[in-house]
């Protein structure tokens, strides 16, 4: 990175590549960042690498239509509202500052293919959910990963506490023109009257939600458990206001994501 590091602080050897589907764990950050570690990150910043599971979703121009999150090593689970459109979308997996392409460890693309939600609604976001299957598996490194999913649909949201919503910012930083990986605490809320009920809703704990591409993912810790891995339950749909935002609440999607998966033409 051009704007910390030199290839002298760099032990690029010290990068171990392995398929992601021999990977036996999932949900586990890196909390101090690999190589570095940012001081001082009073915007929200995340660490490089914090997050490996969080991908960017491209068009064929190179430009950002949604944020997403690798759930196995060729799906990613992202939103339909922002990717309903026939078009071709080009995965990015270890991505962390969306201005350069001068992270300190490379990113890796692969095309996809992606399947709407087939009960999906525009108008009131209900089914706000898709897949996209990619063309080959990423493979793991110290900055790519897989974030768990929740075992089953019949667990409950109460199960779920310390939760962060991560993703990018639709734009530069006017400060350093920097679009780093933003994650923000939040908690879990009651969301309004006639919202639908494929939907959840969580608010800042400190302060108002900075501005998220749609598709950034809210992943919490189950603390019924001591592995204390993180777990997605939503993807970003859309916005309240800035202090609530909605996501598409993926717990109650599992049984939909899991037939997906086994469909084998989703795969070609």
């Amino acid at each position: 990175m051009e704007a910390c590091c030199t290839e002298d602080n760099i032990d690029w050897n010290s990068e171990v590549t392995t398929d992601l589907k021999t990977k036996t764990h999932c949900g586990i950050s890196n909390t101090q960042g690999i190589y570095m570690t940012i001081v001082g990150n009073d915007e929200g910043e995340t660490q490089f690498g914090e997050f490996p599971w969080m991908v960017s979703i491209m068009d064929s121009g190179n430009r950002f239509q949604a944020a997403g999150a690798l759930i196995a090593p060729r799906v990613v689970v992202s939103i339909a509202t922002s990717l309903a459109k026939r078009v071709k979308y080009m995965v990015r997996a270890g991505h962390w500052d969306m201005a350069t392409d001068s992270d300190i460890l490379p990113y890796q693309e692969r095309s996809a293919n992606v399947v709407l939600h087939e009960g999906y609604s525009r108008d009131s976001y209900k089914n706000d959910i898709a897949l996209l299957f990619l063309n080959a598996r990423f493979y793991r490194t110290m900055h790519i990963g897989l974030i768990c999913r929740p075992p089953h649909a019949s667990v409950t949201l109460d199960d779920y506490k310390s939760c962060l919503v991560v993703g990018w910012s639709p734009y530069p930083s006017r400060a350093n023109n920097r679009q780093i990986m933003k994650s923000i605490s939040s908690n879990l809320t009651k969301c309004g009257e006639g919202t639908q009920d494929t939907l959840l809703c969580a608010i800042s704990k400190h302060k108002k939600f900075p501005q998220y591409l749609p598709g950034s993912a809210i992943f919490c810790r189950n603390h019924k458990e001591i592995n204390n891995v993180y777990y997605q339950i939503g993807s970003l749909s859309h916005d309240r206001d800035t202090n609530q935002m909605m996501f598409t609440n993926t717990i109650k999607q599992m049984d939909w994501i899991k037939k997906q998966m086994k469909n084998s033409k989703n795969f070609k």
